[in-house]
């Protein structure tokens, strides 16, 4: 268990760092996504080759309508 909490907690140090790579003002700094796991999973979503997808659940139901803006 302390093996895997490690390599956990270095996998986020890694994502961390990569991330401070990504927002430097300087465009010199690569980074370096072979570090852990987590960062080569995330390469592509880190590096904004990616597309955000947003889901709305909306009810038309009185009970959830302020009574305030009902008609």
């Amino acid at each position: 268990m302390i093996k895997e909490t490690g390599n956990i907690n270095r996998s986020l140090f890694v994502l961390g760092q990569v991330i401070t790579a990504l927002t430097e003002k300087s465009k010199d700094i690569k980074p370096n996504y072979r570090d852990s796991k987590l960062t080569m999973l995330l390469q592509d979503s880190l590096g904004g080759n990616s597309l955000s997808l947003m889901f709305a659940c909306v009810s038309p139901v009185d009970l959830y309508i302020d009574k305030q803006y009902q008609h």
